[in-house]
């Protein structure tokens, strides 16, 4: 390859003919120093032009690849997040049928149960002492086995039934002894005091004096029951002795007058009671059960 210079009129190189084979390339001086710079440029360094070419795609590279990271990340975030909320709607969709199941079979046993609260089942362990004449603990079991049908997630123990039928008897004496005048009788034809200590509660002893119509067999047939006498005094004592007992009688005459006989059981400290108010200005008659 030559290069020939064309010598213009004023006597200086006006163009430079690249002589390649038959072409011949026209150039300007200045065109032609910055080709000879650039082919010297490209003998010393002859990697440079391609390195900065590199060098600019692995750039791009790097940025496309931190790009396409944090597009990844984000879109697996927002993956686990969305699996998160989709598992915990499904647990609270699960959760509600199951609540609303139990209020719908909570609701089905509140309106078939008889016994819709406390007072009703009271009554009814009460009815069946009374009526049916069956002991503590039977009732105990026989409110057991009616459970399921009654709707009774815990059934009242012995004492329990106990402790109701003690309020219902101090309910019953004050309600009975409140219309009672002092010193009036109880009955118009006279009464028959019946004197009984044989109940225990905890560590004491219960004495209990009941009233009956001394008239009974001849206003009624068969032997007296439970309504056919009257509960006048209710007394809890860890011993009771004869003169204790007497004391309370003395309170009772005081309140329903002189009662025409005792009748009792053959315990000692009832017929020293009863012994006690038979001296002179008390007297009366008293009997055995």
């Amino acid at each position: 390859m030559g290069v020939v210079f064309t010598p213009s009129d004023q006597g200086r190189p006006e163009t430079i003919n690249r002589v390649a084979g038959a072409r011949q390339v026209p150039v300007s001086l200045r065109q032609y120093a910055r080709t000879v710079s650039s082919e010297a440029e490209s003998r010393r360094n002859p990697k440079g032009p391609a390195m900065s070419t590199y060098a600019k795609m692995k750039k791009r590279r790097d940025n496309w690849r931190r790009k396409t990271g944090e597009a990844n990340a984000k879109v697996h975030y927002q993956t686990r997040e969305t699996e998160r909320v989709k598992r915990e709607r499904d647990q609270y969709k699960q959760d509600l049928r199951e609540t609303r199941k139990e209020l719908e079979e909570l609701k089905r046993q509140k309106a078939t149960q008889p016994i819709g609260d406390k007072t009703g089942l009271v009554f009814l362990a009460l009815q069946l002492f009374m009526v049916a004449r069956i002991g503590f603990r039977a009732v105990s079991r026989v409110l057991a086995v009616l459970a399921p049908r009654l709707g009774l997630a815990k059934t009242p123990c012995p004492q329990t039934i106990i402790n109701w039928v003690i309020r219902l008897s101090i309910a019953r004496m004050r309600g009975a002894l409140s219309p009672i005048r002092s010193g009036v009788p109880l009955f118009s034809g006279g009464c028959i005091v019946l004197l009984d200590a044989s109940i225990g509660l905890g560590k004491g002893k219960i004495l209990t004096v009941l009233a009956l119509d001394a008239r009974h067999h001849g206003l009624n047939q068969g032997a007296p029951s439970l309504q056919h006498v009257v509960c006048v005094a209710v007394a809890v004592n860890d011993t009771w002795t004869g003169e204790g007992i007497a004391d309370l009688l003395r309170e009772v005459i005081a309140q329903i007058g002189k009662p025409l006989a005792y009748l009792k059981d053959g315990g000692t400290d009832l017929g020293k009671a009863v012994r006690l108010l038979s001296e002179p200005g008390c007297a009366s008659v008293s009997g055995h059960k």
